[in-house]
Order: structure tokens, then sequence, then C-alpha cells
């Protein structure tokens, strides 16, 4: 996302977090970005060896994910190519409008159903409009992908009043659970190792984001959150 010809990113570096709602942070924040993108080998490695063992430190959450040997590029980029990636049969995109209510069922994919630029997706656009951020070209057809997402989220979180970021984490971050659903389907009868492996790890992170913008934790975790004053 882009404002004022600056990356939502670079804008988010350095700020003092002023409110207390849950936020990612700026590591989890580059892993989400490696693995929710056509990365490169070297990008990576890199966000797996800087990035995933402090997690733990930034979002002061003792979580398994920190100190899970990752797959390997190879193997990240055939589950990416397998079921991360639209229009192959089979693939679960993570795109809110193809988990959204229609009509009053979950239409996900698991359904058979499910549709791009749905409600979800127009409200996102309408919020990057007020904000004058702009989508980028890429993602013109997906705003709601939870990358952009998760990247608005952070910016809100840092910009908005707190009342006004809890509220789009609710309304734009629920869809999680179905969508863990759908991949832990996906996987089920998967002979692919590498890809069972993968997937494995990718359900992880996202079930770690998801309980981290919620604040859902259940009796096992541990979370003692830092807020910057």
């Amino acid at each position: 996302m882009e404002r004022s010809g600056q990356s939502g990113r670079d804008q988010l570096a350095g700020q003092l977090r002023t409110t207390i709602v849950p936020t990612i942070g700026s590591h989890m924040l580059d892993i989400a970005g490696i693995l929710l993108s056509r990365a490169t080998e070297v990008e990576y490695a890199c966000a797996m060896q800087a990035c995933l063992p402090r997690i733990d430190e930034e979002l002061g959450v003792h979580d398994a994910l920190a100190r899970t040997v990752p797959p390997s590029y190879d193997e990240y980029r055939h589950f990416f190519n397998r079921v991360l990636t639209p229009g192959i049969p089979g693939s679960l995109p993570p795109v809110e409008s193809l988990f959204e209510d229609w009509g009053g069922h979950r239409a996900g994919l698991q359904h058979g159903q499910g549709f791009y630029l749905g409600r979800s997706a127009q409200h996102v656009q309408e919020v990057c409009d007020s904000l004058e951020i702009e989508v980028p070209e890429a993602y013109k057809a997906v705003p709601d992908h939870l990358l952009l997402l998760l990247e608005l989220n952070e910016f809100l979180c840092d910009h908005a009043p707190a009342d006004q970021a809890h509220l789009f984490a609710e309304e734009h971050f629920g869809w999680l659970s179905d969508y863990l659903d759908a991949l832990g389907a996906r996987m089920e009868n998967e002979d692919d190792e590498a890809l069972a492996s993968a997937a494995s790890f990718y359900c992880n992170f996202v079930d770690l984001v998801r309980r981290v913008v919620l604040d859902e934790w259940g009796e096992n975790d541990v979370r003692e959150v830092a807020q910057s004053a």
C-alpha cells in the first residue's frame, strides 16, 4: 500500500505504539510479506533466520513457531504454487472475500464456491480511499488479501483511534478460523510430505496471526504484552 509516495511499511517504521490494540509487529509483518508473496530465496532465508527467532521477544508471547524449523525455500515455493496461487485447482489463496458470508452461509472455497471483490474487499477499498492509501496494482482484484489486511491493520494501530483499529480487526480477521479449517481439510489426505510440512508451518503462522490480531489466547498460551508509551 502506498500513500503520498511513501510505502505503508516505511510509514510504520520507527513509530512508537501508543494504543493497546493488538499488533503483530515488524518481524511478523516481514515474515508475512515473505510467506504471502513470491519472495526470492535470499529474502526467504533472511526472514527465517533474522525474523522468525525474534517474534517471541517482539510479541511478548511464548509460541512454538519461533522455535520451529521452517521448510526449505524449495518446499515452501512448492506449497505456495500449489496451494496459495489463485486459479490452481484445489488452491486456497488467503483472500477474505472467498470466505465471506454470502446469503446467510459461509461460501468459502471448501464449499466449491467463493467470490472475489465481495463486501469485505469493497470495505477495505473504502478505508484505503479515505486514508488516501493506494492499493498496489497487483492487488487491485484482491484488496482483502491477508497481506494487505495485515499492513492496513498495522497502519491503523499506529495512526487511528484504538476503537477504530479494534473494529477493523474484528471485521476483517474473523474469517481466518474458517480459512484454517479449509486448509486442514485440503491437506488431510495429502500424500506429498514436503507439501504437508510446509502447509503445517504456514497454518501455524496464520493461527498465530489470528490470535495476536484478535487477541484470543488459550489457557496454554503465555503472553505478556509490552507496549511503547
